[in-house]
């Protein structure tokens, strides 16, 4: 047959039902997407838990060493890899000086660096940061001047940061933080350190001066998460990690039934004197016609769950991983398809009538 005319019989199997392309659309459908989006939402839940940990302080360690800690100790601990930010606090005996609330101000807190690098707060120019619930109390927000004690100063917020009670210190509740120079000792050093990263323990040291009669305790920002693990290995270990994968020997298995339950018609045509080649390349065809089809649907239905159910700074990553499996399942459609018709045999014409 010229080429013209395979075109033509592949469309004329596929438009008559003949290849059943609707069906095998619909089933490969079924069985590459199941999944290939089973995966994803754990992907997605594994993300969400991560950012969520986070979220809650579960990537901050706390060095305690009152009075022993010093700035450049401290804040030189930004500089190692793996540290995302430090700051180092101190408490003071003081209020904040606030007119709205003379006698329930919030306690003042010292620190020095980033503060942004460390707790989740965007800070708005120069002046101090108020936990939600006193800003809240006052109907400040991040940029608002507040009338201070003497009746002649004001005080600017830089921002305001959630700190709920869910098991992190009590040290920020209800307070009032206030950026100082980078001198003096300080109380504690906040450490922000992502991923995970036992080694980092001893580093996070060289915050103190070294001074052997001090009390340095290290610990977690949020004791009641557990030990954070990095999300390269919690991906790695998931229980669905090998999932996508399946999809690729589904669709060979679906490539192969497409065609070996039409051996009585290929056999037919192979004993009427039609040629291997050009009956591949039909094969081919027909099964192309409906396997693009449904690739697409599942590269669209993947895309949207992705928007949905994956954070935006992770989503592109994650579609990107599922187009292997997704596409590895296409060409294994057409691989099953070329190695059954290869299988069937004009010589086997007889058999496979008797055994219909």
């Amino acid at each position: 047959m010229r080429l013209l005319e395979i075109l033509r019989e592949a469309h004329r199997n596929t438009a008559t039902g003949m290849s059943r392309a609707i069906i095998w659309l619909l089933c490969w459908t079924v069985a590459v997407a199941a999944p290939v989006l089973l995966d994803t939402a754990t992907v997605a839940s594994v993300l969400a838990a991560q950012e969520d940990f986070r979220n809650a302080g579960g990537d901050v360690t706390i060095v305690s060493a009152p009075g022993h800690v010093t700035a450049d100790g401290c804040l030189g601990l930004n500089t190692v890899d793996g540290i995302e930010g430090a700051i180092a606090l101190r408490k003071t005996t003081t209020k904040a000086p606030l007119a709205a609330l003379p006698n329930t101000a919030p306690p003042l807190i010292e620190y020095a660096g980033d503060l942004a690098h460390v707790l989740p707060v965007s800070l708005s120019g120069s002046g101090i940061a108020l936990d939600a619930s006193i800003a809240k109390e006052l109907g400040a927000e991040a940029g608002s001047s507040l009338a201070g004690t003497d009746g002649a100063s004001t005080i600017q917020v830089a921002g305001v940061f959630d700190w709920p009670d869910d098991g992190r210190v009590a040290t920020l509740s209800g307070a009032a933080l206030a950026p100082v120079p980078a001198t003096g000792s300080f109380d504690e050093c906040w450490v922000r350190a992502w991923p995970p990263d036992t080694d980092l323990q001893p580093i996070l040291l060289l915050a103190t001066d070294g001074d052997s009669s001090s009390e340095t305790r290290t610990g977690p920002l949020n004791d009641s998460l557990g030990v954070g693990h990095s999300t390269a290995e919690l991906l790695t270990k998931r229980t669905t990690a090998m999932s996508p994968w399946t999809a690729p020997l589904l669709a060979l298995i679906i490539g192969i039934l497409t065609i070996w339950l039409r051996r009585i018609e290929f056999a037919g045509n192979l004993h009427a004197g039609a040629q291997r080649a050009e009956l591949t390349l039909q094969v081919l065809l027909e099964t192309a016609s409906w396997v693009l089809p449904a690739y697409g649907l599942v590269i669209v239905g993947e895309y949207l769950l992705v928007q949905q159910i994956v954070a935006p700074g992770d989503a592109l990553a994650v579609f990107l991983d599922s187009l292997a499996p997704i596409s590895a399942a296409a060409a294994a459609t057409l691989i099953g398809s070329a190695i059954s018709i290869a299988a069937i045999r004009r010589s086997s014409l007889y058999r496979y009538v008797k055994d219909r």
